[in-house]
C-alpha cells in the first residue's frame, strides 16, 4: 500500500511514470505517438483547470511539471493515463505490434512538489536534458517530434491533430498552451524574457556538460525512430527499497538540510494523523477529521478534513500564476531582478546532475560492449540478447548466459523496415 499523498491547490507537482517493463512504447516507432502524448495532456489538462509548465517523453516514461489549480491531482493522472493506455494500445493493435493492455508500471506515478523558485527552475532544465542524457540526442529540442521548448510560455500554443485511433472528440484539433510555474515567475519579477533567456542558457550548460562525459555518440534522429516499442534502455531497474521523496527544495547547505528536516517532519507528521484518522473512520466515526492535504478520503467518501496550519509548509496551498501576476501587478509590490546566486546554484547542480546521468548510461553501455567483446572475466555474463516474437532461443551453456533477453513483441511484418512518415 502506498503511503497518501498531500495535495492542496496552487501546488506546483513534478510526476514521472514508467511503461510496464519499462518498454519504449512512448518512443519514437510511430508518428502518431506524440500525436497521442500531447492530445491527452492538453484534453485532460483543459478538462481539470491544470496549468501546465514542461512535459518530456523519453521513450520509456515521461516527466511533467504541472501547477493544480483545483484539488485533483488524482483525477488529473487518472484521466491522463486512461486516455494514453486507451490510445496507445489501439494504435500497437494496428499496426500489428502486441499491445500490453496495461501500459503504465504498477508502481504507479512519482509525484514530487517543488517548493520554491529554485526546485522548480532546476526541475525543468533536467527534465529538458534528459533526451541528451540518455543518448537520444545532442540537445534538448534534438528528438524527433514535439518539444515543449521554454519560449511557449510567451503565449505562443502548440497546434495539436486529433489522433486517427480511440477518441470520440468533435474537434479536429487543440491548442496546447504551457505557462511558467507561479513561484518562478514571481522570483524574475514577472520579466518572462529574462526567465526564457536564463533556461537557456542553463540547457547549454548542461548539454556541455553532457557532451563532455559522453564516450559514445547519440543517437541520429533516424537511429531513435528505429527503436522498437518493445525495447528497453541498458540500464538496470532501479532496485526499489529506497526513500522516495515526496518534496524536493532548492536550497543549499545548512539552509536546505533545514528545510529538508522541516518537509520531512511535516509529511511524516501528516501520514501519522492520516493513519489514526483512518482507524477511527474504519470504527465508524464519521466525524474524524482528516489532516490537511488528504484527497481520497475527501473526494470519494466525503470525509471531513482540516484548514492548513499556521506553519504549514508542505501541505500549505500554493499561488496559481494569476494571482501572482496580480500581485506583481499591484504598485506596493517591489519587482526585484532574480538573484545571481540562485542562477549560480541552479547551474552547478544541473551540470552535476548532467554529467552523473550520461555516467550511468555509459557505465551500463561499457559493461553491454565488453561483454560483446569478451574482455570480461570468465564469471561475467554476454550482452544482452534480442528476440523477435517467432524467432527461436538459441542454446548455449550455462557460463553463457545473457544479462537478459529481450523479446521484441511484434509479427515481424516491419521487422529491417522504417517506421511510417506522415
Amino acid at each position: 500500500m502506498t503511503a497518501p499523498r498531500i495535495v492542496v491547490p496552487g501546488a506546483t507537482y513534478a510526476v514521472t511514470r514508467r511503461c510496464v517493463c519499462r518498454k519504449a512504447f512512448l518512443g519514437w516507432w510511430h508518428p502518431e505517438v506524440d500525436d497521442i502524448f500531447f492530445w491527452c495532456l492538453a484534453m485532460v489538462a483543459e478538462k481539470c483547470g491544470v496549468h501546465l509548465h514542461h512535459a518530456v517523453r523519453v521513450g520509456s516514461h515521461y516527466h511533467l511539471t504541472f501547477t493544480i489549480t483545483r484539488k485533483n491531482l488524482g483525477e488529473f493522472l487518472r484521466l491522463l493515463h486512461h486516455q494514453m493506455s486507451c490510445m496507445l494500445n489501439t494504435l500497437l493493435a494496428r499496426e500489428r505490434y502486441d499491445a500490453p493492455h496495461e501500459l503504465f508500471d504498477a508502481r504507479g506515478s512519482h509525484v514530487m512538489r517543488l517548493m520554491d523558485a529554485e526546485a522548480q527552475l532546476g526541475h525543468i532544465v533536467y527534465g529538458r536534458l534528459n533526451p541528451p542524457a540518455a543518448g537520444l540526442s545532442d540537445t534538448c529540442d534534438g528528438v524527433p517530434g514535439r518539444t515543449l521548448d521554454t519560449g511557449l510560455w510567451k503565449g505562443a500554443g502548440v497546434r495539436l491533430t486529433r489522433p486517427t485511433v480511440y477518441t470520440a472528440s468533435d474537434k479536429r484539433s487543440r491548442v496546447l498552451r504551457v505557462s511558467p510555474p507561479p513561484l518562478l515567475y514571481r522570483a524574475f519579477g514577472g520579466d518572462l524574457d529574462g526567465l526564457v533567456h536564463h533556461i537557456g542558457k542553463l540547457e547549454r550548460a548542461g548539454e556541455r556538460a553532457i557532451r563532455a562525459a559522453r564516450k559514445r555518440p547519440a543517437k541520429t534522429p533516424a537511429e531513435v525512430r528505429l527503436i522498437h516499442p518493445w525495447d528497453e534502455p541498458m540500464t538496470l531497474r532501479e532496485s526499489g527499497g529506497g526513500r522516495v521523496p515526496s518534496f524536493k527544495t532548492g536550497k543549499r547547505g545548512l539552509e536546505g538540510k533545514d528545510a529538508e528536516i522541516r518537509g520531512a517532519l511535516e509529511v511524516r507528521a501528516f501520514r501519522e494523523a492520516h493513519a489514526s484518522a483512518n482507524e477511527e473512520w474504519r470504527a465508524g466515526n464519521r466525524d474524524v477529521e482528516y489532516p490537511c492535504g488528504t484527497y481520497e478520503m475527501e473526494r470519494f467518501h466525503g470525509a471531513q478534513v482540516a484548514d492548513a496550519a499556521w506553519d504549514a509548509w508542505v501541505s500549505a496551498p500554493g499561488p496559481t500564476l494569476d494571482e501572482v501576476k496580480a500581485e506583481l501587478g499591484r504598485e506596493d509590490v517591489a519587482r526585484g531582478g532574480v538573484d545571481e546566486g540562485v542562477l549560480e546554484r541552479v547551474r552547478d547542480a544541473v551540470v552535476e546532475g548532467a554529467a552523473a546521468m550520461v555516467a550511468e548510461e555509459e557505465d551500463e553501455g561499457s559493461k553491454a560492449d565488453a561483454a560483446k567483446s569478451g574482455v570480461d572475466g570468465p564469471n561475467e555474463r554476454s550482452a544482452p540478447e534480442t528476440y523477435h516474437r517467432f524467432a527461436k532461443l538459441r542454446r548455449r551453456e550455462p557460463s553463457d548466459q545473457p544479462r537478459r533477453i529481450i523479446r521484441l513483441r511484434d509479427n515481424r511484418r516491419r521487422r529491417g523496415s522504417d517506421p511510417p512518415e506522415r
